[in-house]
């Protein structure tokens, strides 16, 4: 696979011919092992917090950090909306 040589060490033909097919097995696992972690992740999902602009800045120092440190995999959305637009945006429930 390799021989020696007065400037060190040369791969011989055969030792070129693995090395191409080591390096693209390294490849190949590397990216298998990239798409068998995508079906681990989870897609972030998204929870609209509808508000009254005078209501938040009274609560803002409250923050969302309390709900969203256990919760890393929610992203919290804050949408100034009125009461009307905000009932309108709940789901309906029967």
């Amino acid at each position: 696979m390799f021989r020696r040589e007065k400037s060190g060490l040369k791969l011989t033909p055969a030792g070129e011919a693995f090395l191409a097919h080591a390096r693209d097995l390294l490849r190949r696992s590397g990216d298998a092992m990239k798409q068998m972690e995508s079906f681990g992740k989870r897609a972030k999902e998204t929870l609209t917090v509808g508000y009254l602009a005078p209501v938040l800045v009274e609560h803002s120092d409250s923050g969302s950090a309390p709900f969203c440190e256990p919760h890393p995999d929610i992203e919290v959305a804050l949408r100034e909306m009125s009461p009307a637009d905000q009932l309108k945006a709940l789901p309906k429930t029967h």
